[in-house]
């Protein structure tokens, strides 16, 4: 790969973003009506809802690895999946995931409580009713998410929105966050999205590697499932019922660990004029391609509520 580039711009962001949405899009509804028209298994509720969770994911990738063949990107280098993490990372990244699991958890049933009230009917959850379901629901809510939807939201857009000259820029971690919400299309899965890509984007900021950024989101999805598979809704009724006290406990851990991410980052690149000069025409180039599938997002979000 002597003639690949290690970089990814804005506009690559942009181009890899719309596609990625638009293609997931046009795919699940031709999914969605082929196994409505047909019969037996391909009928079958759990069946489309895993099925269209694997193309998803792959349409993600696809589009980010696809594109970085045709442009020329040396994704692996690019997105940071060369750069190991030590393992006292990797710990503190584990505990950081959980941490944001008891925060989250109370937040999450507040909202959903209130989308309830006004008016909105809960969206069915992923079917798991044998060992068998749960290992398929790992690999399509965990692994896959995990890795495709990493490899774009930080290693893509993320990345590509970080000033040079900055350990962590707090800026794009707050874009990048912002779109990996509205990528779920859904008012249900918002807040806890954003949040959770948001200390997502500070510690692959700060690491530059894109393990870091799949620990976390992997750990994350796979303990909802556990958790909810072993102990049938109890460990998230005993976090709700206790919850002031567990968010504190657990921001405790949330905040020092961010900031000793953040202490530990270096700058990658400075901030030179050519460098910015070059950005800002970039970005002007990009605005079309991220306008084109955040406001898609944002329509099928608002989408739910009124439908």
């Amino acid at each position: 790969m002597n003639n690949f580039k290690n970089k990814i711009s804005i506009k690559d962001s942009g181009v890899v973003f719309a596609l990625s949405v638009f293609g997931t899009a046009i795919v699940s509804l031709v999914l969605a009506f082929i196994m409505a028209s047909a019969e037996g298994f391909l009928s079958d509720q759990k069946t489309l809802q895993w099925v269209s969770g694997i193309v998803a994911q792959l349409i993600i990738i696809g589009c980010a690895v696809g594109y970085g063949i045709y442009k020329k990107i040396n994704v692996p280098t690019a997105v940071g999946a060369k750069n190991p993490l030590k393992l006292w990372q990797v710990a503190l990244l584990l505990v950081l995931a959980f941490a944001v699991l008891c925060f989250m958890l109370p937040v999450q049933t507040f909202i959903s409580n209130l989308l309830i009230k006004a008016g909105l009917s809960s969206p069915p959850g992923i079917i798991v009713d044998t060992t068998g379901d749960l290992v398929l629901a790992l690999v399509v809510a965990a692994v896959l998410p995990s890795i495709c939807e990493e490899t774009l939201y930080r290693g893509f857009l993320c990345n590509s929105f970080a000033k040079p000259g900055k350990k962590v820029d707090f800026s794009a971690v707050l874009v990048s966050s912002a779109l990996f919400a509205l990528m779920h299309m859904s008012p249900w899965q918002t807040i806890h999205p954003f949040v959770l890509g948001c200390i997502i984007a500070i510690v692959y900021l700060a690491t530059r590697s894109i393990w870091a950024a799949v620990i976390l989101h992997f750990t994350n999805n796979a303990l909802v499932l556990l958790l909810g598979y072993f102990l049938k809704g109890s460990f998230e009724a005993f976090v709700v019922a206790n919850w002031w006290w567990i968010m504190i406990v657990a921001l405790a851990i949330i905040v020092p660990t961010l900031w000793l991410f953040v202490k530990k980052a270096h700058v990658v690149q400075d901030a030179t004029d050519e460098v910015m000069a070059l950005r800002a025409v970039d970005k002007n180039k990009s605005l079309s391609f991220f306008t084109a599938g955040g406001v898609f997002c944002l329509f099928m979000w608002v989408f739910v509520i009124i439908g």
